[in-house]
C-alpha cells in the first residue's frame, strides 16, 4: 500500500469489530509496541529519506465523526466543548469529497508527524472526559496527504480509520445522549454493511451485463467520505478484530459475516 501511495495511489485502511476487540491497539499500539498508523507514518518518512528522485511533501490532518457529525481533532483543547461541525465537500477536478475547513498540517519528519498524532489523540480524550464517554464513541479519520515533484506533480493521500465499536443497546444499558452516540455508531456501520452488500452485487450484475443497485454511500458521513475508495479509486484495506470473550458471539459473527462480504468487493 505504502509503495502504491508513494507512486500516487490512494488508499484506505480501516478497522472493524466490536467494542473491546483490539481497533485501537491494532491502528495505534504502544510506545513498546506501535500499531499499524505509527508504523505507517516510519515506513512513509523512511522511503521519502531514500528516495533522491523526488522531492515530497507531506500533510496530516486528524478528524473524527461524532452522531454523524464531522469535527477537527486539531482543535485546541480550551476549545473542544464548542467546537463546530464540518461540512463535506465535492472537489470537480478529483471527484472526490473532501471535509472542508479541516486543519490540515505540513510535516518535515516523522518527530513532527507523531506530534500531531499525540495532539490528536490527547484533544479526542479532552472531547471524551467532557461527554463522559468510556470508550471510542466516535470513528476517527487520520489522513497523510503527499505530494511528489519535480516531474509532475502527484498526489495521493492514505486515510486510516478507527471505526467505534457496534454496541447492542441490550448489552450496555445506554440511556440519553449514550444511546443516540449507540444508535448512530450502528447506523454508520449499518450503512457500511449495507454499501458493501451492493458493491459484492452490482460487481455480479456487472459480470452479467444486468442493471446495477444505487450503493447508499450518502445515507452516513462514513460512507459519503470514502465512497471513492469504495469504488475502486486506490486500494481498500480492512483489518478485522475480534473480541474472544463469548459474551460477545452474536456481535463477533456479525462482524466475521461482514467481513465475508467485504472480502468479496474489488476495490
Amino acid at each position: 500500500l505504502i509503495s502504491d501511495l508513494l507512486h500516487g495511489e490512494n488508499a484506505l485502511v480501516f478497522a472493524y469489530g466490536v467494542t473491546n476487540s483490539g481497533k485501537t491497539y491494532s491502528i495505534m499500539g504502544t510506545p513498546q509496541d506501535p500499531g499499524l498508523l505509527p508504523r505507517t507514518l516510519d515506513v512513509i518518512f523512511n522511503s521519502v529519506k531514500l528516495d533522491d528522485k523526488f522531492e515530497y511533501g507531506i500533510w496530516v490532518s486528524f478528524a473524527e465523526i461524532y452522531t454523524e457529525k464531522i469535527y477537527d481533532l486539531l482543535v485546541p483543547p480550551d476549545r473542544q466543548l464548542k467546537r463546530r461541525a464540518l461540512s463535506l465537500k465535492y472537489e470537480f477536478r478529483s471527484g472526490h469529497k473532501y471535509i472542508s475547513g479541516l486543519k490540515e498540517v505540513k510535516v518535515q519528519s516523522i518527530e513532527e508527524a507523531y506530534v500531531i498524532l499525540r495532539e490528536g489523540q490527547r484533544n479526542r480524550a479532552v472531547f471524551s472526559t467532557i461527554m463522559n464517554q468510556t470508550s471510542s464513541r466516535s470513528h476517527s479519520v487520520f489522513t497523510i496527504r503527499i505530494v511528489r515533484d519535480p516531474s509532475y506533480v502527484t498526489v495521493s493521500k492514505m486515510s486510516i480509520v478507527d471505526l467505534a465499536g457496534s454496541e447492542r443497546h441490550r448489552n450496555t444499558f445506554n440511556s440519553g445522549q449514550r444511546l443516540k452516540e449507540a444508535g448512530n455508531i450502528n447506523k454508520s456501520l449499518m450503512v457500511l454493511g449495507q454499501c458493501m452488500e451492493t458493491l459484492r452485487f452490482n460487481q455480479l450484475k456487472a459480470a452479467m451485463g444486468k442493471r446495477q443497485a444505487v450503493v447508499p454511500f450518502r445515507h452516513s458521513k462514513l460512507t459519503e467520505l470514502f465512497k471513492s475508495s469504495f469504488e475502486g479509486d486506490g486500494k481498500a484495506v480492512m483489518v478485522v478484530n475480534v473480541n474472544p470473550f463469548d459474551t460477545g458471539f452474536d456481535e463477533n459473527s456479525h462482524v466475521m459475516k461482514f467481513a465475508a462480504v467485504a472480502k468479496d468487493v474489488a476495490t
